[in-house]
């Protein structure tokens, strides 16, 4: 994905909440791939733990400083800091792992005979289309069904 669709993506889900650096993922010197942050006990938290401890008061909307980060950090992910009535859902494409998020979803819709509501819908880093999908639960949704 290039560095302005990253940015828009990022830019995009502004609209959920306040958005912060993660490390990313970066090829190591022997053709792994690896957190950049270079500790070996990243394991399956690998380019998504944040990289600054004041990262709750970091995040932010301004969309200059996320701007500068993107100069800043060019391998970076990015989290977004989302209200109680915001879900986050993962709808991850790994074949090898048995994963088809995407067609899970669709099959979901029709099984249930209507379309998931309109999100902030982004491309994961991986490249095979998984997606991060983003919804905010309407004020007549309890938050203890879910």
């Amino acid at each position: 994905m290039k560095q302005d669709e990253r940015f828009q993506n990022v830019a995009l889900a502004t609209v959920l909440g306040r958005v912060f650096p993660l490390y990313g993922i970066i090829e190591g010197t022997d053709g792994h791939f690896r957190c950049e942050c270079g500790r070996p006990d990243c394991g399956k938290h690998a380019g998504k733990h944040p990289r600054h401890r004041g990262w709750k008061k970091q995040a932010t909307i301004n969309l200059s400083l996320i701007e500068a980060w993107f100069e800043l950090y060019p391998n970076a992910n990015y989290g977004v800091m989302m209200g109680e009535r915001c879900i986050a859902a993962d709808a991850d494409v790994r074949p090898e792992e048995g994963k088809y998020g995407v067609a899970e979803l669709e099959y979901l819709e029709v099984d249930r005979g209507r379309r998931l509501p309109y999100s902030v819908t982004v491309l994961s880093g991986c490249m095979n289309g998984s997606k991060h999908i983003f919804f905010r639960l309407p004020a007549a949704v309890p938050l203890d069904s879910l």
